[in-house]
């Protein structure tokens, strides 16, 4: 074995698993497996990664991720009490937890040996990613018609693409890879946060124009996406990400005024555009609560988490389980994924949940906890935990890997980051 981990470059090979677990996620449609189950290209890389990890001799498995196992044990007890619930496709969560923990793990190693090659390659991928995006939005080379339904296998996406509710001409809300407006949203997101954070953290007199570029298309692409959430969060963490770094106030007001005005402009060149949310907002400022107790978006969400919050009552500790089959049955979709926690695995679970985002930054040195976090990961952490309200961003194998991502590279770096105000 020792002679095996002299002739082998883990560190190499840990950076080619980063960059195909990456490429895979983002560009990759799932394969459709039946019975509601779907299978994507990085759960073949897994097993490779798993090797990899046993083999090295010198793996990193940080102490703080035992909170895997103790969130996998209460998943099992939930089980356990809930067995007359219990189906095959339950089991799965266990293996998301486990997939969590292996993605971590190749980042944290990934980040330790390439951080500085990070910033080109991710520059390459949204490149790669917003001409995607802009094939399926405008249907270039019919990409819509014919290769968009494999990224959105169930069709309800794709069908209503630039339709309203009487399949009439509505709103066009970019589906692009994530094959859902919200999760695309989501995904270029984790982009602006890398973007606003390697513009910032280092010198800002090297400030250059291709800089601005990257920032100012993530904006517009998670506009094209028409995600409410979203742009509420791009305006909530940019601000907080300059208040809480001592930033030059100055460029903050220079990304919100260019945000709103990106908004107005293409408001302007195409309503459909930005219709659904623009249309959203404007009928919620003139009518207030009367158009959200309307609004069958608004609705629906609030009659599901009423009635999830109701159930959870009578199971209060230990909830229900994942109990998958509850929801495919009846056709519901929590879209909180705090109360979906809450209904599955109770009160701790929903406590369970929250620490997901905490862990990495935790950290008990003599008998004492210490916070310690990196900006990006502030950032996007930041930006999966409101956007948990609306969405179940860490269900979503997609938005899951991701986060995987930005915790190896919280790990690897904690707050090792240069913050430079000047």
């Amino acid at each position: 074995m020792n002679k095996l981990n002299s002739k082998i470059n883990f560190p190499l090979f840990y950076a080619f698993l980063f960059y195909l677990i990456f490429i895979t996620n983002i560009f990759l449609p799932p394969i459709n497996l039946g019975f509601t189950f779907y299978f994507r290209f990085v759960d073949f890389i897994i097993p490779f990664a798993i090797l990899l990890i046993i083999i090295d001799k010198n793996r990193i498995i940080p102490r703080s991720f035992v909170f895997f196992i103790i969130l996998s044990v209460w998943i099992a007890i939930s089980m356990i009490i809930n067995h007359n619930n219990v189906a095959t496709n339950d089991l799965y969560e266990f293996y998301k937890i486990f997939k969590f923990a292996v993605i971590a793990i190749v980042a944290l190693s990934y980040f330790k040996h390439f951080e500085n090659h990070f910033d080109l390659f991710i520059k390459i991928t949204f490149l790669v990613l917003l001409v995607l995006n802009l094939f399926q939005y405008y249907n270039i080379f019919n990409f819509h018609d014919v290769v968009e339904p494999f990224y959105d296998p169930s069709g309800i996406h794709w069908a209503s693409f630039g339709k309203n509710s009487l399949g009439g001409p509505g709103p066009k809300r970019m589906l692009g890879t994530g094959g859902n407006p919200n999760i695309n949203a989501i995904i270029f997101l984790f982009y602006y946060c890398w973007f606003l954070f390697s513009m910032f953290h280092k010198n800002l007199k090297n400030l250059k124009w291709h800089n601005w570029l990257f920032l100012f298309l993530s904006i517009i692409a998670i506009i094209l996406c028409q995600s409410r959430t979203a742009l509420v969060i791009i305006l909530v963490i940019t601000i907080i990400y300059f208040i809480s770094y001592h930033k030059p106030i100055k460029y903050m007001f220079i990304i919100i005024a260019s945000t709103i005005f990106m908004m107005l402009f293409l408001d302007l060149v195409s309503q459909e555009s930005i219709s659904y949310f623009s249309g959203f907002f404007k009928n919620v400022t003139v009518d207030g609560k009367e158009y959200l107790a309307e609004n069958q978006s608004v609705r629906g969400r609030l009659d599901t988490w009423k009635f999830l919050f109701n159930m959870w009552i009578e199971k209060p500790i230990a909830g229900y389980g994942p109990y998958k089959n509850f929801f495919y049955s009846l056709k519901l979709y929590s879209e909180n994924e705090y109360i979906l926690y809450l209904w599955r695995y109770g009160i701790i679970g929903f406590f369970l949940y929250i620490y997901w985002y905490l862990f990495p930054v935790v950290k008990l040195e003599n008998k004492k906890v210490k916070l310690s976090i990196n900006p990006f990961y502030l950032l996007f952490g930041l930006s999966l935990m409101t956007a948990a309200l609306t969405n179940n961003p860490i269900t979503h194998p997609m938005i899951s890997v991701l986060l995987a991502i930005s915790v190896g590279y919280q790990l690897a770096l904690g707050k090792n980051i240069s913050t430079a105000t000047n």
